[in-house]
């Protein structure tokens, strides 16, 4: 087996999917996470009749891949059902990153108030999660530390009314569900302190804005390798040409992630060892990342190199889809270069020289690929349902899907670390 078909998956013990939703502050920085969980081996409903035995099943198994994931130490928020608050499970969390998140439906009762005291007390924030004014909820928000507001749909003056009492109490306000730059600078003008929704994984296109020279010149090489005719030869010269590229090759080939006794000292030794196809990936991963000049950018890229991972990894399944494992690593490497470079996926697409059913497929045209595509954002934003019904259409079993989808993220996190 190459170092490159590692299966990092098999260090956990369920298969498990994780969305991760990035929360920004003010200065976007990346703040932290919530925390999306589901079985690999439950369909569209979960197959347990205690709703708080699968949560818990879910979070006992899905942290320790979540932290495995992490770039970097962040807050995670964690969403908790009513039952396990009264059993106090957020106990048995690390309250040092842990937030717990009281869901919309979980009912201010004096036994649930209490609970969440004294989880409080232990340590833990608390956050309430689609606040919209309800008054019943009011008990939580005296107890937060942090308050969700939904403000999907929502004029200016009714954020601004939502959120001038809640400051008023001295909690910290995170805006959800934004869609657009305008909500974000209303949400921010009113003191909001975090940000979360999809427009924060999109890219600001700005008619005739253009990336830096030193971006220009990695969009480049990038084009350069994603041909596939080229070559060991070709290879062998951006590396020797660039003593930062080599060490972070042997480095990379060293690490504990490969378990070899032996140490791979130069790069012929590490192209023999790595292989031509998988060290061209490799190098496009590593270009890709270094494009990321800001925390959320980096997000972007390790998200970008998790969707070619677990395409690629689809791809090498004895039921493949009709793209080969290259294109299909090629369509989720490149499918966030339009956040990255701040232009539009057509403007990027121009510059590919990828098959068509790829390049339609990246700028939202109908495709097979494009299916694939939106799977995988499936996954990435928790809508489970879509997902598995994408699944269920290409012969792809959960069970398979969800150690593939772990693999892969663990793939990318070990590359970028």
């Amino acid at each position: 087996m190459k170092p490159h078909d590692k299966d990092p998956g098999q260090r956990f013990f369920e298969p498990v999917f994780v969305a991760r939703q990035p929360i920004l502050d003010r200065d976007a920085r990346v703040f932290g996470f919530e925390l999306l969980f589901r079985l690999g081996a439950c369909a569209t409903t979960a197959q347990m009749t205690d709703a708080d035995t699968a949560t818990s099943k879910v979070i006992a198994d899905g942290l320790p891949l979540a932290l495995e994931t992490m770039l970097e130490p962040k807050r995670l928020f964690i969403n908790f059902p009513q039952g396990l608050l009264l059993k106090h499970a957020p106990l048995a969390l690390p309250r040092e990153i842990c937030v717990v998140e009281i869901l919309e439906d979980v009912a201010p009762d004096p036994e649930v108030i209490a609970a969440c005291r004294v989880i409080k007390d232990a340590g833990y924030l608390i956050a309430v999660d689609d606040f919209t004014g309800q008054p019943e909820l009011a008990p939580f928000v005296d107890l937060a530390d942090i308050v969700k507001v939904d403000v999907l749909g929502q004029s200016p003056a009714r954020i601004a009314a939502l959120a001038t009492p809640l400051l008023a109490r001295g909690v910290s306000l995170l805006a959800e569900k934004v869609e657009d730059r305008a909500t974000h600078d209303v949400a921010k003008a009113v003191g909001f302190r975090y940000f979360q929704g999809f427009y924060y994984s999109r890219p600001e296109v700005v008619s005739g804005r253009k990336p830096p020279v030193g971006v220009v010149s990695k969009v480049r090489l990038l084009r350069e390798l994603a041909h596939s005719d080229n070559g060991g030869d070709h290879l062998a010269s951006i590396l020797s040409s660039d003593p930062g590229l080599s060490f972070r090759l042997l480095k990379y080939l060293n690490s504990a992630a490969f378990f070899r006794l032996d140490k791979i000292t130069s790069l012929q030794h590490a192209m023999m060892v790595m292989g031509q196809n998988p060290l061209r990936k490799w190098l496009m991963a590593v270009v890709l990342s270094d494009m990321a000049h800001t925390p959320m950018g980096r997000e972007v890229s390790f998200q970008s190199l998790s969707r070619a991972r677990f395409l690629e990894l689809l791809g090498s399944r004895p039921c493949k889809p009709p793209y080969g494992a290259d294109s299909l690593f090629m369509l989720g490497l490149f499918s966030r270069m339009d956040a990255l470079l701040g232009q539009s996926m057509a403007e990027v697409a121009a510059q590919l020289p990828l098959e068509k059913d790829i390049l339609d497929a990246l700028q939202g045209q109908p495709s097979l690929a494009g299916k694939m595509l939106r799977m995988v954002q499936d996954l990435e934003n928790g809508r489970w349902t879509s997902a598995f019904a994408a699944f269920d259409a290409t012969g792809i079993n959960n069970v398979e899907a969800a150690r593939i989808f772990a693999e892969a993220t663990v793939w990318a996190k070990d590359l970028l670390g």
